[in-house]
């Protein structure tokens, strides 16, 4: 549900009221209660503009262009949206191919085996690190520690 602007003012207006007797009782000055309440009334105003502007992303699973569900930031450019079919491309690590950025590819080829395992299984098909971690027989802070490696490689090659 969206931003409702006139409830969460009636809810703003509730508030300092409620604020300002209290400001008041504790014998602050109106001139300092005035500069709290116009510091609240800017945020409430920021946060009015963000959600009057943030769009909702679409959950991962949307396959289809024309689905309904997809945003409308997406809906109008479909330069945003990418597809990815699996089965053309053969292999565990095929994946590599379709990469285009050039230094992105250089850090990737940089890791060993094991470590494009963990990518691809942690990252690309969102398994989680204590499921790798029973998987390899270890634990998840040995996981943690060589994907931190993993980051490394790509922090010093990007």
């Amino acid at each position: 549900m969206g931003f409702n602007c006139a409830q969460e003012k009636a809810k703003f207006d509730h508030e300092w009221l409620r604020l300002r007797k209290e400001y008041t009782d504790a014998g602050m000055s109106e001139a300092a209660i005035q500069k709290i309440y116009e510091y609240d009334w800017y945020c409430f105003c920021r946060n009015r503009a963000y959600e009057r502007r943030a769009t909702q992303m679409p959950p991962l699973e949307i396959d289809s262009p024309d689905d309904e569900r997809r945003s409308a930031l997406f809906r109008k450019n479909e330069a945003l949206s990418a597809s990815f079919d699996e089965s053309a491309f053969p292999g565990r690590y095929a994946w590599i191919d379709t990469l285009e950025d050039a230094r992105l590819l250089r850090a990737i080829m940089k890791l060993n085996k094991k470590d494009l395992e963990l990518l691809t299984y942690v990252t690309l098909e969102g398994h989680g690190q204590e499921e790798l971690a029973r998987r390899w027989g270890c634990t998840q802070a040995a996981v943690a520690i060589r994907m931190k490696k993993i980051k490394k490689i790509f922090q010093t090659t990007l």
